[in-house]
């Protein structure tokens, strides 16, 4: 994620000499921390720095960036608390208004509930050294359904302490020095406390492989062979979409993938590829099908479904891209014609 906006940011000068960002504000609902600020690294995120409150010191810094990597503008500048609203050209990216957050890598704690209420919070970046995640970081964002680590998943981080706090699913992607090694989707899950009368004690019922896909970590590293081994399983009891984002994850970036996995989850595109294609078109995921094909797990009979999906949708960008797709994958020269009232 590239912030190109200029933000202003609230933070305090921790007892080891970096910085801990309190509050930020920008132009757009998104935003990347820079990993420097007046020349200290930003190792911390606040406790609530990104909800909705007035929780701040009486006396904090504020420094304005012209982006992610720009120069101070007012660096040193002290403000009190009391005029955490008062800065009106920038909006305070907080609760329902932020919508995309990047970490710095220099970052090593993350303060408590601080994305508490962040609802429209759909995508975090978060680098490989935090140690610490406070209580309830992410309640109530239900929006946050993709999260990227830029580490290699066989390196140890911090995943295992978020799917902690995130039951929703989830689509985790990691990603090191640009290039995208690794995927894993986990599903969402509930917890049911059930009352047992007359003792009044709770019995524990958990629903969905999510929670297990959620435990299968060896020292904070994800144990992709123990994730895969929940599939199986998965097809008896989770619906389509969820097989579908497990199996198109660990095939599209195969890391640790044996060949057994691999069996498991190419038999269940191959079974059900014709819907898994109509799926993606209605959910406009080109890029997906995309990566599918030329993966070649998917077949022409499938594409051609697509297109009449694409055809019916009356979504002409995805009728080309998909008869461009056919002709790349299966070498189809016929000049082909689609109107969306053929279909």
């Amino acid at each position: 994620m590239k912030q190109k906006n200029p933000i202003r940011i609230f933070w305090e000068k921790t007892q080891q000499g970096t910085v801990r960002i309190l509050r930020v504000f920008g132009m757009l609902p998104l935003v990347s921390i820079p990993e420097q600020i007046d020349g200290m690294p930003v190792t911390e995120i606040g406790a609530y720095c990104f909800a909705r409150t007035r929780r701040l010191p009486e006396v904090y810094e504020q420094t304005e960036l012209c982006d992610s990597e720009g120069a101070s503008a007012c660096e040193g500048e002290r403000e009190s608390g009391e005029n955490v609203t008062e800065h009106k050209r920038l909006a305070e990216l907080a609760g329902s208004y932020v919508t995309e957050v990047s970490l710095p890598k220099s970052v090593e704690k993350i303060g408590n509930l601080a994305f508490y209420n962040c609802t429209a919070l759909k995508r975090l970046e978060l680098g490989d050294k935090i140690t610490t995640i406070g209580s309830d970081v992410f309640m109530n964002c239900r929006s946050f359904h993709l999260l990227t680590m830029r580490c290699e998943v066989t390196e140890k981080s911090c995943l295992r302490f978020v799917l902690s706090q995130v039951t929703s699913d989830l689509l985790v992607t990691f990603e090191k020095n640009g290039n995208k090694s690794a995927a894993v989707f986990y599903p969402e899950y509930q917890e049911i406390l059930d009352e047992v009368a007359p003792a009044h004690t709770f019995h524990r019922n958990i629903e969905g492989e999510g929670f297990r896909a959620r435990q299968c970590f060896k020292e904070d590293i994800v144990d992709l062979a123990q994730y895969d081994l929940i599939f199986p399983k998965a097809c008896v009891e989770e619906n389509a979409r969820t097989l579908r984002e497990m199996a198109c994850a660990r095939l599209c970036y195969p890391a640790g993938l044996t060949k057994e996995a691999r069996g498991h989850y190419r038999d269940y595109l191959s079974a059900h590829e014709k819907e898994i294609i109509a799926s993606l078109v209605g959910e406009k995921d080109i890029d997906q099908i995309k990566m599918l094909c030329e993966s070649h797990f998917v077949g022409v009979q499938a594409l051609e479904e697509g297109i009449k999906v694409a055809s019916k949708m009356e979504w002409a960008t995805g009728v080309a891209a998909l008869l461009h797709l056919k002709q790349d994958r299966f070498g189809d020269k016929r000049q082909e014609r689609y109107s969306f009232d053929e279909f």
